[in-house]
């Protein structure tokens, strides 16, 4: 081997991590979430709830299976959301009754994405240990209804005054971390195949009247029961929701 074909060969190994990275870069489907300008923030009998409307664009054909959103405060506390509901728009069209929007929604479990199209999406998430933990204190107050009813002389006031109402409620408060100040979210995807997410982090601001506006809903809790528990004879509270801006990092 001449002295030319030495160099020629440690110029081409030289070569082979940035090909090797290229490569593996190259396996990868990427993917982008372009989220509305505002998202929305709520505090129910469901808990703390992350709301975003965006559009999503992937540059290969793949199987979303799991999607969570990470809220994160500025003094570093983080909180995992998990999807609950997607609402897909595929449209909008305009007819006699003006603009009509084409649109599906349903409860996730997977769904698609293709580069053929960039769809917009709404996208729901409430807290997962939330949804953990309210298995049994919510399985406890149905249980304590039952068991009300039973007895006889049922009267819804009965269970609000119940340990098992307080037990709830006290669930419910403890629940509530919202504090005015920079939030930092970011988006988790797990796919069918190997993913890249570019541009993953953004950030939103939570004011004192922001808080203030979702402290209120806890006020709400008992009326929201008694609709849950006799929808007849107790109307639908309307929770309050904030919307702030959102900012790409």
């Amino acid at each position: 081997m001449t002295p030319a074909e030495i160099a020629s060969y440690i110029g081409a190994a030289a070569w082979l991590p940035q090909i090797v990275y290229f490569l593996n870069w190259a396996s990868k489907t990427r993917i982008q979430f372009y989220p509305a300008n505002q998202c929305e923030i709520g505090f129910t009998l469901l808990g703390p709830i992350f709301n975003v409307r965006t559009a999503l664009y992937s540059s290969k054909d793949i199987i979303i299976e799991n999607l969570e959103a990470q809220l994160i405060r500025e003094d570093g506390t983080s909180y995992d959301f998990s999807w609950a509901g997607i609402t897909e728009t595929f449209s909008q069209i305009l007819n006699q009754s003006g603009n009509q929007t084409i649109q599906r929604d349903y409860s996730p479990l997977i769904f698609r994405l293709t580069p053929l199209s960039t769809l917009e999406y709404f996208i729901r998430f409430q807290q997962k240990n939330f949804l953990e933990k309210k298995i049994e204190i919510v399985s406890n107050l149905l249980k304590k209804d039952g068991d009300l009813k039973i007895e006889g002389n049922y009267c819804i006031d009965k269970l609000i005054d119940s340990d098992e109402f307080k037990a709830f409620e006290i669930f419910l408060k403890d629940f509530f971390w919202f504090i005015p100040g920079k939030y930092k979210f970011l988006f988790n995807i797990k796919a069918s195949t190997k993913i890249k997410l570019i541009k993953n982090e953004y950030e939103f601001n939570l004011d004192d009247t922001n808080i203030k506006i979702l402290r209120q809903n806890l006020s709400l809790v008992k009326d929201a029961v008694k609709n849950i528990i006799e929808p007849k004879n107790f109307p639908q509270p309307f929770f309050s929701w904030v919307m702030p801006i959102n900012k790409k990092l």
